[in-house]
């Protein structure tokens, strides 16, 4: 795994700003490897029904986790996917999310941007 400070920093920087940071950007460039690459982060790839099935309670879910940092790799891939991450920033403002997403879905405003 090849080191990425620069990345890591950005992260940290806009987790300062909001709770909820989007990483978009083209296919095949590591964002997943990133996002495998945080510390101490629940990661869940949204592609596995599993996981969708997991999520199909957002308040469950969010009440049950037990890290800090939660990565929804390929978000966009659950039925409501703003729903979950809705009630996960409103209503358990201890967890910070990373929303990584295909390039073609954009980011809100209550959200940082990597």
């Amino acid at each position: 795994m090849i080191d990425r400070p620069l990345w890591m920093e950005r992260l940290a920087a806009a987790w300062k700003q909001a709770s909820i940071v989007w990483l978009t950007g083209p296919r095949r460039v590591g964002k997943t490897v990133l996002a495998q690459s945080l510390p101490d982060a629940e990661f869940l790839n949204c592609d596995l029904p599993s996981v969708a099935e997991r999520l199909r309670d957002p308040e469950s879910f969010s009440r049950a986790v037990k890290k800090r940092l939660v990565v929804f790799d390929e978000v966009h891939q659950l039925p409501d996917p703003g729903r979950l991450l809705k009630i996960g920033a409103d209503g358990f403002p201890r967890l910070k999310t990373w929303r990584r997403l295909l390039p073609r879905s954009q980011p809100r405003k209550s959200s940082a941007t990597v």
